[in-house]
């Protein structure tokens, strides 16, 4: 596999899915690292990009932070996909690439740092 797109999951026991966690991968080492809440089973996982956007998926939509959430997934995406989010005024808020194998993270702030 392309080391590029090497990610670590979580599995998510309630729905049966593996979770992809942001990943570091030290390429000289052979070490990847990702932080988590969870005490689950985890697996080195190689996410593969899109080939187009018809099954980009953003979750959790809306972000709360009231809720506990901290950040926003896309995936699904291209490979290095760009991401512009705007408000509906038209003023750019924040943009954003996606990795090597279609996932980008979003901590809900501008690109002043601000929370949104």
């Amino acid at each position: 596999a392309d080391p590029a797109t090497l990610k670590i999951g979580r599995l998510d026991e309630a729905s049966g899915l593996w979770v992809v966690l942001p990943t570091e991968l030290d390429d000289s080492a052979k070490v990847a690292v990702a932080y988590t809440r969870h005490f689950s089973r985890f697996q080195l996982l190689a996410v593969t990009p899109a080939t187009d956007v018809e099954q980009a998926r953003v979750f959790p939509n809306p972000l709360k932070f009231h809720q506990g959430h901290t950040e926003m997934t896309y995936k699904n995406l291209t490979a290095n996909a760009i991401i512009k989010i705007y408000t509906y005024a038209g003023e750019l808020v924040r943009d954003m690439n996606a990795d090597a194998s279609g996932l980008a993270r979003c901590d809900g702030r501008n690109r002043y740092g601000e929370k949104v």
